[in-house]
């Protein structure tokens, strides 16, 4: 089944979203220079059939309930000059005209019935006027139709108590209240939402103030903090339409990851064996280890991690390889830097996103590979087993408040990489600091679309290099988009702001706010497996940063991708570049904190991306320990031709070789063969 929330539910194969944590490790014996390593596995979260047979959840099994007010103040005019509940009308037949028929929507309103202030009834006046259920579009636009502005009381505490019994007891669970006044009944709806986020019950309760300020607004924005959700600003009907439209089609797309159900073990003996594939365990209050065994002597080890919390938090994560022979498995100290006297191979936290604590998502990546050499360890490169160990921590207070991720569910992927056969013949790693490289000037074209961009590393769309695309982005939200990246290329990526005049005014036309009053925005870059791209400076000519204030862009850019780039941290003494190691998809992520942002409206944003430099540096992977490759010839066979199709129109769209799939072998092991200049892409599953 799918967990949307954190909380792990039972099955075969899990998608999870709301507070989960992503841990992704893949087999890779050779990577092909065009075809990314970590997509080419990847299983989209619009893709939940487990492999086993047995259905698992999906969007179809997630629940939105609306939530309107219909006070007698709703009759009044908004600052567009139309009446609150003609355009509340509107947004929500909008609504119900862009979800699929298969979703599960609901409507309740509230003060719609009673107009007598003194009437001790208007303070329970409340109705569910269509039951949430899928197939019902009908009924909803029949019912929007007929609901007035007539209340003379706003009992928003007590609709949201009755809201709670609304909804179901699985999958994600959203309520969208909208409101252009306070609580003027009893008791307090902040308490209300609480309890509700309290019952364990995978709930956002996200508020929309339609024409509010004062203590109306700071009411609204308290529900929503404690209902897990988000506050969003409307000042007239076009912002209520989006802003509606956007929330729903949230409803039924968390941010997600997915992956086989496991148990990580709380000592080096009971640790479960951890096949190259995916999974999702639970964070716990101590460590938790796993076992990965290499099959393939110098092979390299990758694990990625992804992170995701219901709350925003600065708690920190962290996580490591070691061996069997690791006697200390600390890996950080209380004030964040590496444990001294540590063995273990490589250790890292989970990259939380440059000023911006209360980022939600947080993703890394660690390596073992030939040559290492970063601790007392010798094993490192050449042990049979190497031990995964995942852990939260709280270096802000010792650990003494608990953290905030302990419980949330997190998806691992492994991968194993084969040795390197040309490696005394592949260019230097990257020298220098992004400092010492130049910005390439990206020019904005129109690709003639706007692209959503993914709730996850799996479902991400593609970005074709030096086109631009349209989107937009709430306060709370985190999108992902990815861009193929070859040998000897460096990847920029730009955010602008649409409708920029500098003025913070709704330039954009739609009731949005950008200009100068735009902050806490993060443009941030992953490796194909999602380790974080992270700089010190800004490179010669970069104008902007990749997070912060600014009244007009964001930019971050990647060293030229080497293999030997992973050796950074040794030889350099510094690790800007050791993610930028590997050819294929690279990922843009593009977050807007909840709390560091002057306004909480829609920012328009225009997404450009490119690709620079002479493609160069192609290892040739020894394959001799890994297996001999399938015949091409059994490509067609593919178990699944559509997904095959797919991958190779994409493929071909952006200039890439030809992509070959094979399913061969026994006991349920999948080989994915790619084949292109020479070189294929060896990937075994445990499913």
């Amino acid at each position: 089944m799918k967990i949307k929330g954190g909380r792990r539910g039972v099955g075969a194969r899990i998608v999870a979203g709301g507070g989960a944590i992503a841990l992704t490790l893949t087999f890779a014996a050779v990577v092909d220079d065009d075809v990314p390593p970590a997509s080419a596995q990847s299983t989209r979260t619009d893709d939940v059939s487990d492999v086993t047979g047995e259905e698992v959840d999906g969007p179809e099994d997630n629940e939105l309930l609306m939530l309107m007010d219909a006070s007698e103040s709703m009759s009044e005019k908004d600052e567009g000059d139309t009446v609150r509940i003609e355009a509340a009308r509107d947004a929500l037949h909008g609504v119900v005209g862009g979800l699929d028929d298969s979703l599960n929507v609901g409507l309740r309103v509230f003060s719609g019935e009673v107009t007598d202030h003194d009437d001790d009834a208007a303070c329970t006046d409340s109705e569910l006027v269509q039951e949430i259920a899928s197939g019902n579009r009908d009924e909803l636009n029949s019912a929007i139709d007929e609901y007035d502005a007539v209340g003379a009381r706003t009992p928003i505490s007590y609709a949201l108590e009755q809201a709670a019994e609304d909804l179901g007891d699985e999958g994600q669970r959203t309520i969208v209240l909208v409101s252009d006044g306070e609580e003027n009944c009893a008791p307090d709806p902040c308490v209300a939402a609480s309890n509700l986020a309290d019952k364990g019950v995978d709930v956002a309760i996200h508020a929309v103030g339609y024409n509010v300020d004062g203590a109306a607004r700071e009411q609204l924005e308290c529900i929503a903090d404690a209902g897990n959700g988000e506050y969003f600003d409307a000042t007239d009907g076009d912002q209520l339409k989006s802003t509606l439209a956007r929330l729903s089609q949230r409803a039924f797309q968390p941010f997600m990851v997915e992956g086989e159900e496991v148990d990580g073990a709380a000592n080096i003996d009971s640790a479960p064996t951890l096949e190259p594939g995916q999974y999702v365990d639970q964070w716990s209050g101590d460590k938790l280890f796993y076992r990965i065994p290499r099959t393939t002597e110098g092979s390299s080890i990758h694990v990625g991690l992804t992170a995701i919390t219901d709350e925003q938090t600065t708690d920190s994560l962290a996580f490591g390889l070691g061996t069997d022979s690791t006697e200390n498995w600390e890996l950080f100290d209380g004030a964040g830097a590496p444990a001294a006297n540590s063995d273990v191979c490589v250790a890292e936290r989970l990259y939380v996103g440059s000023g911006s604590g209360s980022q939600r998502i947080r993703t890394n990546q660690v390596s073992v590979f030939p040559g290492l050499g970063r601790s007392d360890n010798e094993d490192c490169d050449s042990a049979s087993d190497l031990i995964l160990v995942v852990e939260p921590a709280d270096a802000s207070d010792g650990g003494n408040d608990g953290n905030d991720f302990e419980g949330q569910s997190f998806e691992m992927l492994v991968e194993e990489e084969a040795p390197v056969g040309n490696l005394d013949n592949l260019p230097d790693m990257a020298e220098g600091p992004i400092a010492d490289y130049q910005w390439e000037d990206l020019e904005l074209s129109d690709s003639g679309e706007e692209l959503m961009g993914g709730n996850s590393f799996n479902n991400a769309p593609e970005l074709n290099p030096g086109e631009s695309y349209d989107s937009e982005i709430y306060p709370g939200e985190t999108v992902v988009y990815k861009v193929p990246v070859k040998w000897g290329q460096q990847l920029q990526a730009q955010v602008d702001q649409r409708g920029v005049e500098g003025d913070g005014a709704d330039n954009a036309g739609d009731g949005s706010q950008s200009g100068d009053q735009m902050r806490g925005v993060n443009l941030q870059l992953f490796s194909p497996r999602r380790g974080a791209i992270d700089h010190t400076s800004t490179a010669d000519g970069q104008e902007f940063e990749n997070y912060g204030t600014t009244d007009e862009s964001w930019q971050d850019m990647t060293h030229p991708v080497r293999w030997k780039n992973r050796e950074g941290v040794e030889a350099a003494g510094f690790d800007e570049m050791k993610y930028a190691s590997t050819a294929g998809d690279y990922y843009v992520m593009i977050s807007r904190s909840q709390e560091n942002h002057f306004n909480s409206g829609i920012m328009p944003i225009t997404l450009t991306t490119d690709a620079f430099g002479e493609v160069e540096g192609e290892p040739e992977y020894d394959t001799s320990g890994g297996g001999e490759p399938g015949d091409a010839n059994d490509a067609a066979q593919s178990g699944d031709e559509s997904q095959g199709d797919s991958q190779n129109t994409a493929q071909e769209d952006s200039g890439t070789s030809s992509t070959t799939w094979a399913i061969i072998g026994a006991g349920g092991v999948l080989v994915v063969i790619l084949v292109g200049a020479g070189i294929f892409l060896l990937r075994r599953y445990r499913r």
